[in-house]
């Protein structure tokens, strides 16, 4: 009997995760006991036998279980459905772009996430300056919603926001990093420009997309003076929309802004460390 290969062999940035992973993945939301439960549920009203490798069937109908069954494991189906969906965007168009591999190191990259704790952001949206930008950013480009995005390794955090009204984003400042269009500056470390999402493959079923409209989207990175990109600034809108030069130039202006106020922060920092 041949050795069942790991799927996507071919694509060394991006893997379609095993029963190993999944398991992982659901001990680390529920805990283990409540993660064996589901899963024994699961698998068993999915028909999934296998103890390795799944397919692509499979793990439509175990995203789709998730999504359908439960508010707890709701978000572990929709990054499922999308890892799923960009598998099949993949064997479509051998030339796809997001390096996720790449992403995924970056995001966990150490003297980032120790930057970002340095800047100390965490007070969210009381920032006078990021308050003050976000703002400019929505009116110049004419976009209700604007957000500067700092990205840790499993979620972006909303630093400052503009535009999102009593949304559960703006009530939570944050979402899951699966779910963001930012991550993907971090791939490029330059201007991300979204006409539509609705049309992109690997943007098109994340939840921002689906349950909360988000259509356009322009990020400029915000990349320090010791090389670390910590997020973005971007801005956001329902409708599809492209953006001109002018647009581009604005935006980036502004992120040069923040970007000189975050830095002016961190020099303190390495100030007060020196002197310590």
């Amino acid at each position: 009997m041949t050795e069942p290969k790991r799927p996507l062999e071919k694509y060394d940035h991006f893997s379609l995760p095993t029963v190993l992973d999944l398991k992982a993945d659901l001990t680390d939301i529920l805990g283990y006991a409540r993660a064996e439960a589901i899963w024994n549920t699961m698998t068993d009203e999915c028909s999934i036998k296998s103890d390795d490798f799944l397919t692509v069937e499979q793990l439509q109908k175990i995203a789709n279980w998730c999504i359908d069954t439960t508010e707890a494991i709701k978000s572990f189906g929709f990054s499922l459905k999308l890892k799923v969906d960009t598998f099949i965007a993949l064997e479509k168009n051998e030339s796809y772009n997001p390096d996720r591999q790449n992403i995924r190191q970056l995001l966990h990259d150490e003297k980032r996430l120790e930057t970002i704790a340095s800047l100390g952001l965490s007070d969210n949206n009381k920032d006078p300056f990021l308050l003050e930008l976000v703002k400019e950013a929505s009116s110049k480009l004419d976009l209700r919603i604007s957000v500067v995005s700092i990205l840790f390794n499993s979620m972006q955090y909303f630093a400052a926001h503009h535009g999102l009204g009593s949304s559960w984003m703006a009530e939570t400042s944050a979402t899951d990093i699966e779910w963001s269009f930012c991550q993907y500056v971090l791939d490029s470390d330059a201007l991300l420009e979204v006409e539509d999402a609705r049309t992109v493959a690997y943007l098109k079923d994340t939840p921002l997309v689906n349950n909360d409209s988000v259509v356009c989207y322009l990020g400029a990175p915000l990349t320090l003076k010791n090389g670390v990109t910590v997020g973005t600034l971007c801005v956001i809108g329902q409708e599809p929309r492209s953006f001109s030069e002018n647009d581009k130039s604005q935006l980036l202006e502004i992120a040069s802004r923040l970007t000189d106020y975050l830095n002016d922060k961190l020099t303190k920092v390495i100030e007060e460390k020196n002197l310590s």
